[in-house]
Order: structure tokens, then sequence, then C-alpha cells
């Protein structure tokens, strides 16, 4: 006995369900709305928007708490609520210190180890 005899008019699972009625409707094809793009408060208009890209660092556990304190400090520093995509976590803290450290003028050629980074710092 074939498929077909068995099922009757349906031909595959995806018919169950179907009858002449909702057979005959047309279906439409509703296009789904697209995400819009985060708001960015920096000042620059002419940054380039980059995706994040996930790292693993290991800080010790003195920063960690400074930084998840130092963020919550900032999001109290708010009199009204912020927007989720606007609010201050540890890892824009982070974000902002990588800008920091480009922007010292470290000859990175020069520089073998910490310790000398943190005395070209002077940290």
């Amino acid at each position: 006995m074939s498929a077909a005899k068995r099922m009757g008019s349906l031909s595959k699972l995806s018919d169950f369900g179907v009858t002449a009625e909702t057979a005959a409707v047309e279906t439409v094809a509703v296009p789904t709305p697209k995400k819009a793009k985060p708001v960015r408060s920096r000042s620059t208009a002419s940054a380039v928007e980059e995706k994040n890209a996930p790292i693993n660092i290991k800080v010790t556990s003195s920063q960690q708490k400074w930084l998840a304190q130092t963020a919550q400090q900032i999001r109290s520093n708010n009199e009204v609520a912020v927007a989720a995509g606007d609010r201050v976590y540890p890892q824009h803290l982070i974000q902002v210190a990588i800008d920091l450290l480009k922007a010292q003028g470290v000859d990175w050629q020069q520089i073998k180890n910490v310790e000398e980074l943190r005395d070209f710092l002077n940290i």
C-alpha cells in the first residue's frame, strides 16, 4: 500500500490539518522587521560602527570588584533611567581603558614586559 492511499490526499506530514478551505487561502509572506541599529552616544559621528568581539581576560578579584563597583557608581550617577544600550558595565570600562592605552603614544617595539609598560605609564 502506498503512502498516498494510507493518508488519502495528504502526501506529506506538513499537509496534516490542511482542509480544502485553508488550502484555498493564499499565503502571504509577511516581511520580518529589521532590528534597529543601536544609537551610539559617542560624539564622533564619523566613527565606524564595529561589531563587538568577545575576549577572555583574567583580572584579579580586586580588579573585578573595582570594575563592578565603578560601573555601578557610574550607573547610579544618572538621575533618570538610562536606556539599556547606554548603561555602563565593566566591559565598557575595559573598552575605554583600551582606547586610553592606544592614545598614550607608547612605542610598542620598545616594550618587553608589563613592568616596562607600567614604568612608561608611571603606574
